[in-house]
């Protein structure tokens, strides 16, 4: 199994609450791999590149910040995190932690909340990490039909039938792929229920995102969107043809491509409210 993750997607799914600080999310009795050896060091370079790769019982993340750390700990948005503030927010880490002796199916067969829960001791244990749980009014986005409803193909019962051995434009079924392409972000999905939709739309948005489509089953997604960051490029580029290329935001495409839109709110949220984090000791 390998993740790998950008500053502009993620494939892990991401709920709306803040787990528990246990090791093993609650409810299972599944022995949950920890990592033996944990290294950590400050890196200096700025906050232009981040990436974090998972492979094998390996956590790589280069010029990683507690923020990022603690989403992908806890399951979080930035705004549900709450008291992360000054130094302790703007610092970024070199961090390497390792499982010794590996068992690879074990690891493969870790859902997303568990693989998350091996990553809280790296904060609590090294940066000291306490805190609270507080339910707050927050900005949100609710997920809605739009006007002429669903455009969203529900996967069909032969390909069901197939299993894994039937693919959907490359995707084994029950999987997501979230890429960037040269034109933007593609994400493609086989097989899932539309949480996982839900889930990447808050990874790419940065804010929590309900679903109030009222859709169950299951679903093909394909959805194709530009990166702000691309729009303003091109739009500050001279005109050369290639902004007919670019797919559209991704507000747009989701009402173009698959018949949903967003609209803002503000929700009871459940945040993270930090007591207490330390800089890590040098390794």
């Amino acid at each position: 199994m390998r993740i790998a993750t950008s500053l502009f997607c993620a494939a892990l799914l991401v709920p709306q609450a803040v787990r528990a600080q246990t090791a093993a999310p609650a409810g299972t009795a599944k022995k949950i791999p920890a990592y033996d050896v944990v290294s950590i060091k400050p890196n200096n370079s700025g906050p232009n590149h981040l990436s974090i790769n998972i492979d094998d019982g390996n956590f790589n993340a280069e010029n990683i910040d507690l923020g990022t750390l603690l989403q992908e700990a806890y399951g979080l948005k930035r705004d549900q995190i709450i008291g992360l503030d000054g130094a302790m927010n703007s610092a970024r880490f070199d961090i390497r932690a390792k499982v010794l002796d590996p068992d690879i199916k074990a690891l493969d067969a870790l859902t997303g909340p568990e693989r998350e829960s091996m990553l809280r001791p790296i904060l609590t244990e090294r940066f000291h990490l306490k805190f609270h749980t507080e339910t707050r009014e927050l900005p949100v986005y609710e997920l809605l039909q739009a006007k002429g409803g669903s455009k969203l193909q529900q996967t069909s019962a032969a390909d069901k039938g197939e299993g894994d051995k039937k693919e959907f434009h490359g995707v084994n079924s029950g999987s997501t792929s979230v890429h960037g392409t040269r034109t933007g972000v593609e994400m493609i999905s086989h097989d899932v229920p539309l949480a996982v939709l839900v889930s990447n739309l808050s990874n790419n948005l940065r804010r929590v995102v309900i679903d109030k489509t009222g859709l169950a089953g299951k679903y093909d997604i394909w959805l194709r969107w530009s990166r702000d960051d691309m729009a303003a490029s091109i739009d500050k580029a001279p005109d050369n043809g290639s902004q007919a290329e670019l797919p559209p935001t991704l507000f747009t495409a989701l009402q173009e491509q698959l018949g949903l839109r967003l609209q803002g709110s503000k929700d009871p949220v459940e945040t993270m409210v930090i007591d207490g984090l330390d800089m890590p000791s040098a390794d």
